[in-house]
């Protein structure tokens, strides 16, 4: 059985080796020591917060096998992108000329530059260990974090089981 709990201080050294063997195509978690470690303390001082309206904050979690205590996976929920810096994405839509009295039709694929998501929240830094992947997959939910809700304590500190 697993657990989704919140991050702390104690779990630097599996977050950084998390972001060694995840590689350098994982930007939300870098080979970055410093950078990692402002994660966790930003993430433990914005729950240890009351509530308050949405911003950029990041809530990072981590799961654990509640046998060993062993954390293989870590996710992260951003309350609302794009409030601190522009959020973009790429939209990819289809353009038409056309003319019936030409006998024209020509449709083109289009890439758009967008920021549609202002404001929204953003399930990020979700990562399984490789060696405990198909474990985990298959005792769980693949996206365990869309679990959590307002209806949990938010001084609960016992995390989220999953069966």
């Amino acid at each position: 059985m697993f657990r989704v709990r919140p991050i702390e201080h104690r779990d630097f050294d599996t977050l950084h080796a998390i972001a060694v063997e995840s590689g350098a195509g994982f930007t939300s978690l870098p080979d970055d020591p410093a950078l990692l470690r402002r994660k966790i303390e930003n993430s433990i001082e914005t729950l240890a917060r009351p509530d308050t309206a949405p911003g950029p904050e990041t809530y990072l979690f981590v799961l654990e096998a509640t046998d060993s205590g062993e954390v293989v996976g870590t996710c992260g929920i951003t309350a609302a992108v794009g409030l601190d810096m522009p959020f973009y994405h790429y939209h990819v839509g289809t353009l038409v000329h056309s003319s019936r009295e030409l006998e024209i039709y020509n449709e083109f694929k289009v890439l758009n530059l967008c920021n549609d998501y202002t404001g929204s929240s953003e399930l990020c830094t979700l990562y399984l260990v490789r060696m405990c992947a198909r474990a985990a997959l298959a005792d769980c939910s693949p996206s365990p974090v869309f679990c959590l809700s307002p209806s949990i304590p938010a001084d609960s500190t016992t995390g989220l089981l999953l069966r």
